[in-house]
């Protein structure tokens, strides 16, 4: 009889364990926290940003967790002084929860494009002449786009990104000639549904 009890209880665990028949998991990309801390959230949706925001929450408290298990270090007594040294206190940093996200990189020569659905965001209006780093973001995207920069007058060169899946960046390095430059998502629908920006390059 109590090998019978053993062999019930054992049964009910095992079937407690299993996944029900016929239920998929299904899992969804999740924003890094290097992709959270590269990304400026002053032009983002209140959605968005609350995704960013509660990311770097994430982060900083898995930073302090891993700080909190590593060993102490002793503290150092300044030379001839006999008195312990007071560490200086600590600075936020972006992966704190009351980081006060800094203003747009001032560096004229690099622009950061956040896509999404349906939406094209630059992190500055203006860049200067020349070299340009391009970033082009695509990490809050829930669907993939692409990225083409092309001159409002239809002269010079043209440029493009290719699509991007959705959470995915991609850099590059291109040579803007001053003007008023156009910015667009070439997939099917995308810029008529609002996936456009306008860029003016200066000497």
């Amino acid at each position: 009889m109590i090998r019978g009890v053993v062999l019930a209880l054992l049964t009910a665990l095992l079937l407690a364990g299993a996944p029900a028949a016929g239920v998929a998991k299904v899992k969804k990309a999740k924003l890094t926290c290097k992709q959270a801390k590269r990304t400026h959230v002053r032009k983002l949706s209140r959605r968005e940003r609350k995704r960013v925001l509660a990311v770097r929450r994430r982060c900083a408290k898995a930073k302090k967790k891993k700080a909190a298990t590593a060993p102490a270090a002793a503290p150092v007594s300044p030379s001839g002084t006999g008195g312990t040294h007071t560490p200086p206190p600590d600075t936020p940093t972006p992966d704190d929860p009351d980081y006060t996200v800094p203003p747009p990189d001032d560096n004229p020569h690099a622009l950061q494009v956040v896509s999404g659905e349906f939406y094209l965001n630059l992190s500055k209006a203006t860049v200067l002449s020349g070299p340009v780093r391009v970033e082009f973001n695509n990490a809050f995207a829930e669907d993939p786009h692409d990225l083409h920069l092309a001159r409002q007058d239809g002269t010079g060169p043209s440029y493009a990104f290719g699509t991007l899946k959705a959470g995915g960046i991609e850099a590059k390095t291109l040579n803007l000639s001053a003007g008023a430059w156009q910015l667009f998502c070439a997939l099917p629908q995308h810029a008529s549904r609002g996936m456009t920006a306008r860029l003016t390059v200066t000497q």
